[in-house]
């Protein structure tokens, strides 16, 4: 095993102004979105030959939240893309949620968000979705601006867009095996 890195600091993955809700105009320096918005990642370990589990916590920025009982705040999805070739399309790649039963959440300005990675892969292709919570009257939903993704961690780094990487453990990891960790996480 590899010793991790010892003081991990929090790396900007995005900045802007990003306006999500239901109101197109309401932030007049921001871009408007909609009702959602996602952002893909490309995640590395900074030890490639380390086997032990990583740990990411993505910290969201974000003005003007407000979330009112008994509505939880503003989902957060993150999914995992992997390899899934098929007979008739050998380059087929396939998105899955990562940790499909956790709930995450913004409701607040700042927001900090914990995700577990397994140890199989040196490079994770990864998005972070953020939906607008729709439980309330059309018309009604919470505007808000997001500003800033970052991420820290002991185990990787990460940085915008997914990045090509042609090494072969990046395309090593099979379908059933990230099935079978899904339906062991469930």
């Amino acid at each position: 095993m590899v010793e991790p890195v010892a003081v991990p600091s929090s790396e900007l993955i995005w900045r802007g102004r990003m306006h999500l809700g239901d109101e197109p105009g309401v932030y007049g320096d921001a871009s408007y979105a909609g009702l959602s918005m996602e952002w893909p990642l490309t995640v590395r370990k900074f030890h490639p030959e380390d086997d032990s589990p990583g740990r990411i916590t993505f910290r969201i920025d974000a003005e003007d939240v407000r979330v009112f009982a008994p509505h939880r705040g503003h989902r957060v999805v993150f999914s995992i893309y992997f390899p899934d070739p098929s007979p008739d399309d050998p380059h087929r790649w396939t998105r899955m949620l990562l940790e499909p039963t956790r709930d995450f959440r913004v409701a607040g300005a700042v927001t900090e968000l914990d995700v577990h990675l397994s140890p199989e892969r040196s490079v994770v292709y990864l998005s972070v979705r953020i939906e607008v919570d729709t439980t309330v009257h059309p018309g009604l939903c919470d505007e808000f601006v997001v500003t800033r993704i970052s991420m820290r961690s002991r185990t990787h780094y990460g940085s915008l867009g997914f990045q090509y990487d042609e090494r072969p453990d990046v395309e090593a990891e099979s379908a059933n095996a990230a099935m079978s960790r899904a339906a062991a996480a469930e």
